[in-house]
């Protein structure tokens, strides 16, 4: 557990170190350290905030807990550390979908084309 970094270097070596990043918030704003994490290939560990669905794409990269659920999340933090290879193969498939989905080119072409 890091807590807050604003040094943007540190935090780049914090996600790449990372297997998991966790997100406990009861609601957040500015989700972009999903995309951070994604990027990185962290499993994500979060409470049901906005985007939570569409970063783990429906769980498939990470676990959604109901907020203020604390021995959940308790439990889902047990029980993936121990899971290596769950680990490994998240890893490579989020940042794979991260390429693909959360392209900054690939997003305003897709907004620009609804617009």
């Amino acid at each position: 557990m890091v807590g807050s970094i604003y040094d943007k270097v540190r935090l780049e070596e914090e996600y790449r170190r990372a297997k998991i990043f966790c997100l406990t918030s009861p609601m957040e704003y500015y989700a972009h350290v999903f995309a951070e994490a994604a990027k990185n290939g962290c499993y994500i560990v979060t409470t049901d905030v906005d985007g939570a669905a569409d970063i783990t794409h429906h769980q498939r990269f990470g676990t959604i807990h109901p907020t203020h659920d604390c021995e959940s999340v308790a439990q889902t933090l047990q029980h993936v550390t121990k899971q290596e290879q769950l680990l490994a193969d998240t890893c490579e498939q989020l940042q794979a979908f991260a390429r693909t989905e959360l392209n900054w080119k690939h997003i305003v072409k897709k907004v620009a084309q609804y617009l």
